[in-house]
């Protein structure tokens, strides 16, 4: 075996255990953030269920059943919802992977972030028939919103900064 070639096999090895690596990353975290959220979620409304109240000038506690997407939008179409949401998750989950390789861990993290977000509303949408809202906001007029919201916000945020710090990288 040439010495090319050897070097050539120890770079393949190289890129096949940062795949791995990324994957199993990937995999973890995703996980941990959708049963974080679940059982977050679940924890909070058994406390608000037992007489837990919090009202402060920042936000409050407040449950509601939302059948709509975002700010309630497709409130009359439950299916429409659900397609768009597993489409979306669909969507998500193939560019990840697709794109391990080039994809940072950083990157990666907020990938698991929105995919969690997105699964656990489509979750609650499926098997309950309606997402858990129970976190309003008392400085702005603005929806009820849960755990998965803020996920989905929280990774799009995250998204956003990663695009623009690697575009502004290149622009200088």
């Amino acid at each position: 075996m040439t010495k090319k070639k050897r070097k050539s096999n120890k770079v393949e090895h190289i890129v096949e255990s940062s795949i791995t690596s990324k994957m199993i990353y990937l995999i973890v975290t995703l996980v941990f953030f959708i049963f974080a959220n679940m059982y977050l979620t679940d924890l909070l409304l058994d406390e608000m269920e037992l007489g837990l109240t919090v009202i402060n000038p920042v936000f409050a506690l407040k449950y509601v059943q939302n059948t709509g997407a975002a700010f309630s939008i497709l409130e009359n179409y439950p299916y429409a919802v659900i397609a768009l949401a597993a489409i979306a998750l669909i969507i998500v989950l193939v560019y990840t992977i697709n794109n391990l390789k080039t994809l940072s861990m950083k990157a990666i993290f907020a990938s698991s972030l929105l995919m969690s977000g997105i699964f656990c509303n489509l979750y609650e949408r499926l098997f309950l028939g309606f997402v858990r809202d129970f976190i309003k906001l008392n400085f702005v007029e603005f929806p009820i919103f849960n755990f998965s919201d803020m996920s989905i916000n929280i990774a799009v945020l995250i998204i956003i900064i990663l695009l623009f710090s690697k575009n502004l990288l290149k622009n200088i």
